[in-house]
């Protein structure tokens, strides 16, 4: 350095360029340390990263050689490699690694664009822009504050005595909210309060016309209407009829937002519109949803489709709240971030406070609002009016103030309100003489009337223009995570009672098959029974509806309660596999109905027992056995089939009689998850193909071991070591297909790295990790969580299967879970494209535990990540370490994924869970939770469920075929379409049933039932085809087609599907021979017909929609 210095000393004037020289020799120095430290910080490890053939540092300075090229390569067609990055991607990381800058989107990926029409407020940021010192406060307080009632009272004086302040409009909506479902069981709720209020409803609005009411839960409704005589019934039509009763949302359920699938959202909302339809001749127009903890910008997509006009929402964050209200942006439209045409968005008003009883909906100031509430009683006096009377005015003055408008919406109800005669009488009466009294005195400037929601959106459209013209501010995002006061968020019902989702999702797999199943009898015109059949998918479709309501599928209701879900989401369950049992016979021997049926392979045996497989006494039955495969999706598909029979020699054959390659193993089941054995049954494991939905037929036969082994019998090779003695595994464990090579630790039999077939090398360090439950906070609805510690330091052993269909390995921790991680070697487009993980667990023996699998990877995501919303679409999701651990959980239904220029890693889940991340590269998934405490919100009950649950991940590694320099905030995130394919097959699993084979038998018609349907182009699924309606005489039919929206497809390999421009001919869809007739397409519950279209009419569908049609059959 002197010498250098004695070189620069001829001239000051050189000494700015000597510092310039040494301050980027010293950053570039600092770059390349950096970068490193950082790769080794991230992947040393006493053991190898990869297969063993090259050391972890020779690889390392192999990639900096790479990429060093690379960057003198831009250098001379003129790029930046070291150019700042706007959106903050290039770390020190990046620049030494990629060597450039990452390019923006615009003209690389074939995604839809973004929304014309910029947000006024992106609320998901906003949630991301809070800050830890922000969360300080009780959200009870409200929204109004000092600042706010000064600005208020200025306002006031300005008006007083002029006709400059418009007159206020004020509806009264009389309402209770129903949970069916929660402390009691609906049936208990139904029989105590419920039945009483719609008694007084029918009575008491006859007594007095000016009185109103409305309704949301069609499941109530349902059952107290079928107890009524038919001179009732006329009375509550002719209530409905003249305006006094309104319906709105008109669901079955008040539906959770978090967990709740589109599929089950919207056929609860197809069933309560249907029969209202049938009963009123109504439809509602106007969505109430205040209850449900937190909004998904999913639904007003799906409000607006079943011909919404408006939706109300009431639980947000505290913050936000205030924040919306006090930009008079409490009413909004929310629009969806892909829709280039704004066709979907909708309006949306956000209720101005807390909670929605009469303490907090009458006005800004609980402490003057409890006196209204009047539920036990107590009449006001004529003399006495004006005080209250003029209490209630300044409050509605006070709504009106953050509107811009003078139309004052007072829901007036609670959690079963209006059950009592007294509170009738008094809340009519007292309500009736303050509002006379009010509207009375021409100096209040106020007009006070009982009122619907269609009363109320009527004056404020009159008043501002309808939505499309009027100038609302514009919200984009989705309303999670909720929290209501300080640090307390919702995010634990994201995963509280795992097994009660997981059965929900099973159920709604298994209906939608037995629909479609009934559908394509109906088509082949099978003389067959539909009444039973009927009834029993109504009854199923019933308690899969009632398990979407927002105290059920999110976990938070008493144990008794709970129980009761599950019972009847096992008896709808069972039900079902009845149908499919029958309708899968009907359709293989149309002409001998009365031949045994076939059985379902995987079933439930009790309501609380995971799914077990059947053993198949294949060495009973002389002929052998007959097993179908059932592909319930309307695309290409590989599927792997799995079985448990009594020998592991025998021979598979297809129905042109060609033998099936397949893989025996030792066998387990859900009841055995610590590594027993199942003594008697042999795993076998064989691979089909559909070219679309249909059935695929086998004939299995016990054989002798050379004919099986001559029959592509492949077996598989067990080594097996345990870490509670000395035999242990002294050298990294490896599993590999095609696609991947996944490397274990020999210590805890974990994941550490996956190579992908081009060779590269990914590190993914799995862990499964252990929150404490925050000591007495976390509880079924809030996490709250502080110390971490991993499950796997338990003693464990592990297992490795190796075979040349599959190989899997498993780790035991007696006691809590059996985590196993499988690969097939399938050469197909998808079975080969993803890793499966299993973790089977019941962790009632531990205290305090919210188990999650978290996944830390060299993926730079710039602290954010992503997951799906409802399984319509994807939200991008950022970590903020401003705000505590349990802000930065978010629901996922179907998916999370990470991503970086270089690569993205998706996990594909079967159920609702929550996910969150902590730090950069890193997702977690949390899998169950058992905990020893309340946590305050009503229910009064540890989270303590005793159920062996089961966790399923398929992970999925993607270098192309996706959009990886998608990485503008304004621009939709979609999965690739390799993702939604393995997406899709995963929750909806091809159904395995089985029949002994007689002697009599002819072969089923193969030929027809493989392709029960013509494959829909790339991107489309089939949402639904179902009996519009489960009575007898009808005919008509519902479809529902879904495009999902798709990142860039190229390179994914998937060339087995149509081009998704192209669109559908429902007959050839259906392979109806004889004439369908025309179709109407309408709103998403099959009511408002929008257009009648001829038979040939090609169906199409825009990106990222869903499209309703109805045919007669």
């Amino acid at each position: 350095m002197a010498v250098l210095l004695r070189h620069l000393s001829f001239g000051r004037k050189w000494l700015p360029f000597a510092a310039i020289f040494l301050l980027m020799f010293a950053s570039v120095a600092y770059m390349h340390f950096n970068a490193m430290h950082s790769y080794n910080k991230i992947y040393a490890d006493p053991q190898r990263l990869n297969d063993g053939s090259e050391p972890s540092l020779r690889k390392l300075r192999k990639d900096i050689a790479v990429n060093q090229a690379r960057s003198a390569r831009a250098k001379v067609r003129g790029d930046e490699p070291f150019a700042d990055d706007k959106e903050n991607w290039n770390s020190v990381f990046d620049l030494v690694k990629y060597g450039k800058k990452l390019v923006s989107d615009k003209d690389h990926c074939n995604v839809p664009k973004s929304n014309p029409n910029k947000a006024t407020f992106d609320v998901s940021e906003m949630v991301y822009s809070l800050k830890n010192e922000d969360l300080t406060w009780d959200g009870d307080a409200g929204v109004w504050d000092p600042e706010v009632e000064k600005q208020f009272q200025a306002g006031q004086k300005e008006t007083n005595g002029t006709k400059a302040a418009k007159k206020l409009k004020v509806f009264l909506v009389p309402f209770s909210h129903a949970d069916p479902g929660w402390l009691m069981t609906v049936d208990q709720y139904l029989q105590t309060y419920t039945k009483n209020t719609l008694d007084l409803v029918l009575e008491r609005l006859q007594k007095w016309p000016e009185m109103k009411f409305i309704w949301a839960e069609i499941s109530f409704f349902e059952l107290w209407w079928t107890q009524l005589d038919e001179e009732s019934r006329k009375k509550m039509k002719t209530l409905v009829q003249k305006g006094q009763v309104e319906f709105v949302n008109g669901g079955y359920v008040m539906p959770d937002e978090a967990s709740a699938h589109t599929y089950a959202i919207l056929h609860q909302y197809v069933y309560g519109h249907q029969w209202l339809l049938q009963n009123f001749n109504v439809t509602p127009r106007h969505g109430f949803s205040i209850d449900p903890f937190g909004y998904s910008s999913t639904m007003p997509y799906i409000l607006k489709n079943l011909g919404f006009q408006t939706m109300f929402i009431q639980r947000i964050h505290y913050i936000l709240r205030k924040q919306l209200v006090l930009a008079k942006a409490a009413q909004f439209r929310w629009q969806q971030s892909w829709d280039t045409s704004d066709s979907d968005s909708m309006f949306c008003y956000v209720s101005h406070t807390h909670l929605y009883d009469v303490k907090h909906t009458c006005g800004m100031d609980p402490s003057v609002c409890i006196q209204f509430d009047y539920q036990y009683g107590g009449i006001i006096q004529n003399t006495s009016v004006h005080v209250p009377a003029m209490m209630l005015l300044e409050q509605f003055r006070k709504v009106a103030h953050v509107f811009p408008h003078s139309a004052v919406l007072f829901p007036m109800g609670m959690d079963f309100r209006w059950s009592s005669t007294a509170e009738w009488d008094s809340k009519h009466g007292n309500f009736k003489l303050m509002l006379d009294y009010l509207n009375s005195k021409p100096e209040n400037n106020v007009e006070i009337q009982f009122g619907t929601f269609d009363d109320y959106y009527k004056e404020v459209f009159e008043q501002m223009g309808t939505p499309d013209k009027w100038k609302l501010p514009r919200v984009t995002g989705d309303f999670f995570p909720y929290a209501d006061r300080t640090v307390e968020y919702w995010t634990g019902y994201f995963t509280s009672h795992p097994f009660q989702k997981q059965l929900s999702r099973d159920l709604e797999h298994h209906l939608r098959l037995a629909e479609i199943l009934y559908v394509l009898v109906g088509l082949r015109q099978y003389e067959i029974d539909n009444a039973p059949l009927l009834k029993t998918l109504e009854e199923a479709t019933k308690s899969l509806g009632l398990f979407q309501h927002h105290d059920a599928i999110t976990g938070t209701s008493k144990q008794a309660v709970s129980d009761d879900y599950e019972a009847r989401l096992y008896k709808g369950l069972t039900g079902v596999y009845d149908v499919l049992q029958y309708l899968t016979t009907v359709l293989s021997w149309p002409q001998n109905t009365d031949r045994e049926t076939f059985v379902v392979n995987l079933q439930r045996s009790t309501s609380r027992m995971l799914p077990k497989s059947k053993l198949i006494k294949v060495t009973q039955h002389k002929q052998g056995v007959q097993v179908v495969v059932i592909n319930g999706l309307a695309s290409v598909r590989d599927a792997f089939v799995e079985i448990i029979v009594d020998t592991e020699h025998v021979v598979i054959q297809d129905a042109s009689g060609q033998t099936v390659p397949y893989q025996t193993s030792i066998a387990s089941d859900a009841e055995h998850f610590q590594g027993e054995l199942l003594q008697g049954g042999s795993r076998v494991t064989f691979f089909v193909k559909f070219k679309s939905l249909g059935m695929l037929f086998f004939k299995i036969r016990a054989v002798d071991a050379a004919e099986a082994k001559a029959g592509k019998q492949h077996l598989t090779k067990v080594t097996e070591k345990s870490h509670l003695g000395s035999l242990k595994y002294d050298e990294p464990i490896i599993l590999q297909n095609e696609q991947y090579t996944v490397t274990f630790s020999p210590s805890t039999g974990l994941m550490e790295s996956v190579r992908d077939a081009d060779g590269n090398l990914h590190p993914i360090r799995l862990e499964l990790k252990r929150y404490s439950g925050g000591g007495s906070r976390s509880g079924a609805y809030l996490f709250w969580p502080d110390v971490i510690s991993d499950i796997v330091k338990y003693p464990h052993y592990i297992r490795v299967l190796k075979g040349q269909l599959f190989c899997e390995i498993h780790v035991i921790v007696p006691g809590l879970m059996r985590h196993v991680v499988r690969l097939f070697n399938s050469s197909s487009s998808t079975l080969d494209q993803f890793i499966q993980i299993e973790n089977t667990h019941d962790f009632s023996s531990e205290t305090n535990i919210e188990a999650v699998m978290r996944f830390t990877t060299d993926i730079r995501n710039n602290m954010t990540f992503f997951t799906d919303s409802n399984g319509f679409q994807v939200v991008r999701r950022k970590v903020s370490h401003d705000l505590p651990m349990q802000a930065n959980y978010f629901p996922a239904s179907t998916m999370a994924f990470l991503q970086d220029g270089e690569k993205r890693m998706t996990m594909h889940l079967a159920r609702g869970h929550g996910v969150g991340s902590q730090d950069l590269g890193q997702i977690e998934v949390m899998m169950d939770r058992y905990l020893n405490q309340d946590d305050a919100r009503g229910v009064e009950e540890p989270l303590r469920e005793v159920r062996v649950t089961k966790t399923i991940v398929r992970l999925q590694l993607e270098t192309k075929g996706y959009c990886g320099t998608c990485i503008s905030a304004e621009r939709p995130v979609h999965p690739s379409r390799l993702a939604n394919r393995i997406n899709l097959e995963l929750n909806s699993p091809a159904m395995v049933l089985s029949t002994p084979l007689l002697a009599n038998d002819s072969k089923p018609a193969q030929k027809q039932l493989s392709s029960s349907m013509e494959p829909l182009p790339c991107d489309w699924t089939l949402l639904m085809l179902k009996p519009v309606r489960y009575a007898n005489a009808s005919r008509d039919v519902g479809v529902m087609f879904h495009r999902v929206g798709t990142d860039c497809s190229g390179g994914s390999g998937l060339d087995d599907c149509r081009d998704a421009s192209s669109g559908v001919k429902l007959a050839d869809f259906l392979m109806v021979k004889r004439g369908l007739g025309s179709y109407n397409v309408t709103t998403i519950n099959f009511v408002d017909v929008l257009s009648k279209e001829t038979a040939d009419t090609e169906i199409t569908v825009e990106s990222s929609k869903i499209k309703g049609l109805v045919f007669r059959a």
